[in-house]
């Protein structure tokens, strides 16, 4: 039996899109690259981390808009205004920043700062199971997102969706890396 040419492309794009699923699974993406600026190979950059003085520091970046992961190095990293600039090695044109356009940035989770207490990164976040002060579950994070004000967890159960605003000390009481679990302040009725 013959296989249908699109069943098989479907197939294909699967397939790459688990290998490169794979290949990212020991990266955390930290920014995204934007417009370019001026004419000598500069971009705008979007970080996805609050803490932009970190951000500037780091000098490397995975890409994998390519195909294979692809190790970009920055001549410089700096804050304009309240905006960050980037200038990638041998990108010297507008032409050349323009190939980097909406690229996403990927940083190794093995060389993150670690963190303490009840801080956590936004990945380590994703499949914990979530639990009210009444014990209920609410199930477990889906994904996290930001609609400007904060950012909200939304969770998935057999039962309901649940968003839940992330605001510590307020509604998220305490995230548990050991269980895997973070309790709240929400009722299953929100």
């Amino acid at each position: 039996m013959m296989s249908n040419p699109t069943n098989q492309h479907l197939m294909m794009q699967t397939l790459t899109m688990k290998r490169n699923r794979s290949q990212k699974d020991p990266y955390i993406t930290i920014g995204k690259i934007g417009k370019p600026k001026g004419l000598k190979g500069e971009f705008f950059i979007t970080p996805y981390t609050d803490s932009i003085e970190n951000f500037i520091n780091y000098k490397s970046f995975t890409l994998f808009e390519f195909g294979e992961p692809m190790i970009v190095n920055f001549e410089y990293l700096k804050l304009v205004n309240t905006k960050i600039v980037g200038k990638a090695c041998n990108f010297n044109t507008r032409e050349d920043a323009e190939k980097l356009k909406n690229a996403e940035l990927y940083f190794p989770k093995s060389d993150l700062p670690r963190l303490d207490g009840n801080d956590a990164y936004w990945y380590e976040l994703i499949g914990m199971e979530v639990i009210n002060l009444d014990q209920q579950p609410l199930g477990k994070i889906h994904r996290i997102d930001n609609y400007g004000s904060n950012d909200v967890l939304e969770t998935h159960s057999s039962e309901k969706i649940h968003l839940i605003p992330f605001i510590k000390n307020r509604i998220i009481i305490d995230i548990d890396r050991e269980s895997n679990k973070i309790i709240v302040d929400w009722e299953r009725e929100y």
